[in-house]
Protein backbone atom coordinates (compact mmCIF):
# COMPACT_ATOMS: atom_id res chain seq x y z
CA UNK A 1 0.00 0.00 0.00
CA UNK A 2 1.38 3.53 -1.03
CA UNK A 3 1.37 6.02 1.84
CA UNK A 4 0.89 9.43 0.66
CA UNK A 5 1.52 11.61 3.94
CA UNK A 6 3.45 11.81 6.95
CA UNK A 7 -0.27 11.44 8.67
CA UNK A 8 -0.77 8.01 6.73
CA UNK A 9 2.77 6.67 7.30
CA UNK A 10 2.29 7.64 11.34
CA UNK A 11 -0.96 5.90 11.45
CA UNK A 12 0.37 2.57 9.73
CA UNK A 13 3.72 2.81 12.22
CA UNK A 14 1.16 3.02 14.80
CA UNK A 15 -1.34 0.30 13.56
CA UNK A 16 1.73 -2.40 12.93
CA UNK A 17 3.64 -1.41 15.75
CA UNK A 18 6.20 -0.56 14.22
CA UNK A 19 9.20 0.06 17.26
CA UNK A 20 12.36 1.59 15.64
CA UNK A 21 11.05 3.66 12.49
CA UNK A 22 9.43 6.92 12.74
CA UNK A 23 7.50 9.21 10.13
CA UNK A 24 9.89 11.64 9.70
CA UNK A 25 12.73 8.80 8.78
CA UNK A 26 10.82 8.85 5.16
CA UNK A 27 10.38 12.50 4.05
CA UNK A 28 11.99 14.13 1.67
CA UNK A 29 15.44 14.93 2.73
CA UNK A 30 15.31 18.38 1.01
CA UNK A 31 12.90 19.86 4.02
CA UNK A 32 10.00 19.83 1.57
CA UNK A 33 8.08 17.92 4.19
CA UNK A 34 6.60 15.16 1.14
CA UNK A 35 6.24 11.82 1.87
CA UNK A 36 5.32 8.82 -0.68
CA UNK A 37 6.48 5.19 0.66
CA UNK A 38 5.04 1.85 -0.11
CA UNK A 39 4.42 0.14 3.42
CA UNK A 40 5.89 -2.96 2.92
CA UNK A 41 9.43 -0.88 2.80
CA UNK A 42 8.30 -0.03 6.25
CA UNK A 43 7.40 -3.51 7.20
CA UNK A 44 10.80 -5.18 5.92
CA UNK A 45 13.10 -2.44 7.57
CA UNK A 46 11.29 -3.15 11.00
CA UNK A 47 11.93 -6.94 10.36
CA UNK A 48 15.65 -6.06 9.40
CA UNK A 49 16.09 -4.12 12.18
CA UNK A 50 14.70 -7.19 14.06
CA UNK A 51 17.18 -9.74 12.75
CA UNK A 52 20.47 -7.55 12.87
CA UNK A 53 19.92 -6.12 16.48
CA UNK A 54 20.94 -3.19 15.48
CA UNK A 55 19.88 0.17 14.33
CA UNK A 56 19.16 0.64 11.32
CA UNK A 57 19.40 4.37 9.59
CA UNK A 58 17.75 5.32 6.79
CA UNK A 59 19.80 7.94 4.45
CA UNK A 60 17.24 8.40 1.91
CA UNK A 61 13.33 6.99 1.20
CA UNK A 62 11.27 9.30 -0.93
CA UNK A 63 12.79 12.00 -3.02
CA UNK A 64 10.59 14.60 -4.42
CA UNK A 65 12.08 15.34 -8.06
CA UNK A 66 13.59 18.65 -7.07
CA UNK A 67 15.70 16.55 -4.62
CA UNK A 68 16.60 13.71 -6.91
CA UNK A 69 17.97 15.50 -9.20
CA UNK A 70 20.23 17.80 -6.60
CA UNK A 71 21.09 14.50 -5.42
CA UNK A 72 22.22 13.15 -8.95
CA UNK A 73 19.62 10.50 -8.91
CA UNK A 74 18.12 9.19 -12.44
CA UNK A 75 14.97 10.63 -13.70
CA UNK A 76 13.13 7.26 -13.17
CA UNK A 77 14.75 6.77 -9.70
CA UNK A 78 12.34 4.93 -7.87
CA UNK A 79 12.66 7.27 -4.87
CA UNK A 80 10.89 9.68 -6.42
CA UNK A 81 7.95 6.91 -5.89
CA UNK A 82 7.94 5.97 -3.18
CA UNK A 83 9.43 2.91 -4.12
CA UNK A 84 12.92 2.51 -2.70
CA UNK A 85 14.97 3.17 0.58
CA UNK A 86 18.91 3.27 0.98
CA UNK A 87 20.27 2.38 4.65
CA UNK A 88 23.27 3.29 5.93
CA UNK A 89 25.99 0.47 6.05
CA UNK A 90 29.72 0.80 6.81
CA UNK A 91 31.37 -2.45 7.25
CA UNK A 92 31.36 -6.03 5.26
CA UNK A 93 30.07 -8.01 7.99
CA UNK A 94 26.44 -5.90 7.97
CA UNK A 95 26.60 -5.89 4.14
CA UNK A 96 26.35 -9.37 3.66
CA UNK A 97 23.75 -10.03 6.84
CA UNK A 98 21.36 -6.97 5.28
CA UNK A 99 22.11 -8.78 1.76
CA UNK A 100 21.38 -12.37 3.09
CA UNK A 101 18.39 -10.72 4.60
CA UNK A 102 16.53 -9.03 2.10
CA UNK A 103 17.07 -11.91 -0.43
CA UNK A 104 15.75 -14.21 1.96
CA UNK A 105 12.76 -11.45 1.86
CA UNK A 106 12.07 -11.85 -1.70
CA UNK A 107 13.55 -8.67 -2.50
CA UNK A 108 14.89 -8.75 -6.05
CA UNK A 109 16.40 -5.03 -6.22
CA UNK A 110 19.37 -4.41 -4.09
CA UNK A 111 22.05 -1.34 -5.09
CA UNK A 112 25.61 -2.03 -3.20
CA UNK A 113 26.97 1.32 -1.94
CA UNK A 114 30.50 1.82 -0.33
CA UNK A 115 28.61 3.43 2.78
CA UNK A 116 24.50 2.28 2.17
CA UNK A 117 22.52 -0.38 0.93
CA UNK A 118 19.76 0.55 -1.85
CA UNK A 119 17.00 -1.69 -1.98
CA UNK A 120 13.54 -1.08 -4.29
CA UNK A 121 10.20 -2.82 -5.17
CA UNK A 122 9.98 -1.19 -8.43
CA UNK A 123 8.33 -3.56 -10.76
CA UNK A 124 9.05 -1.42 -13.90
CA UNK A 125 12.65 -2.24 -13.85
CA UNK A 126 14.37 -5.36 -14.45
CA UNK A 127 14.95 -8.11 -11.96
CA UNK A 128 16.01 -9.96 -9.96
CA UNK A 129 19.06 -7.71 -9.90
CA UNK A 130 22.00 -6.84 -7.75
CA UNK A 131 24.30 -4.04 -8.31
CA UNK A 132 26.62 -1.69 -7.04
CA UNK A 133 27.60 2.03 -6.77
CA UNK A 134 31.36 1.51 -6.92
CA UNK A 135 32.69 3.57 -9.71
CA UNK A 136 36.58 3.64 -9.94
CA UNK A 137 38.97 5.59 -12.18
CA UNK A 138 41.11 3.49 -14.38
Amino acid sequence: MLLKSKEQVEEFIKERNIQHFEAEEFLCKCGCGKVLIESQLITTLEALREHIQKPVVITSAYRCPSWNKQVGGVSSSAHTRGLAVDIECTNSKDRYLILKFLLSRGVERIGIGRNFVHFDLDDEKPSPRVWHYYYEKR
